[in-house]
């Protein structure tokens, strides 16, 4: 009986430990994305976002994060495809992160998620966790359906990646508000990077 007992609390012990592990690993493929905008005023100012390694110098971000003078951890970064319609772009730099992998299947309803970005622009990333609610869903014309999750993401995460407890990407933060968090799922993602869109 002391040996069962023994044997569950190590495993109790393990899973945070593990999920530890996977987040730290997952953050050193997110970079804090900066840049600078014009306002209505005509002032610049600048704006703090996040984005993930997809491959060699090249990151995944959502596209209201494109302005001019981009960062990427300091180093200059220019978007060589961008897509307003699915708030998604692609970005190059002289710098290289870790790549992340895109999960091919589609999350589950409630299934566990965790948001890792750069929130409030702070010079540490931020991680927050999030159950998956709904997918492929719009409440607005001008939002691209995507999966919807219990609990928003901070501002300044825009662009960076959504992954699953193992790690791997299952959508980009978009959106924030109310309650929930948005963002496009895997299967857009992926549509995006290897098929041509309307900007």
């Amino acid at each position: 009986m002391r040996s069962l007992i023994t044997c569950l609390l190590a495993l109790s012990l393990l899973a945070p430990l593990k999920a530890s592990s996977v987040v730290e690993t997952a953050l050193q493929s997110v970079a804090h994305l900066t840049g600078s905008m014009t306002n209505e005023d005509g002032e610049i100012y600048t704006y703090g976002c996040s984005a993930s390694s997809i491959a060699v110098r090249k990151f995944l971000t959502a596209a209201h994060c494109i302005a001019d003078q981009m960062k990427l951890d300091g180093h200059l970064a220019f978007a060589v495809k961008v897509s307003a319609k699915l708030d998604l772009a692609v970005l190059v730099s002289d710098y290289s992160r870790p790549p992340m992998t895109l999960r091919m299947r589609p999350l589950e309803r409630m299934e566990e998620a965790t948001g890792l970005g750069y929130g409030y622009s702070w010079q540490y990333p931020t991680v927050t966790e999030h159950k998956a609610l709904m997918f492929k869903f719009t409440p607005d014309t001008d939002i691209y359906p995507g999966t919807w999750f219990l609990h928003p993401f901070i501002g300044g995460m825009s662009g960076g990646p959504i992954i699953d407890v193992n790690g791997e990407v299952v959508g980009i933060v978009q959106r924030g508000n109310n309650g929930v968090g948005y963002g496009v799922d895997t299967e857009t993602n992926l549509d995006f990077l290897y098929f041509e869109h309307e900007s």
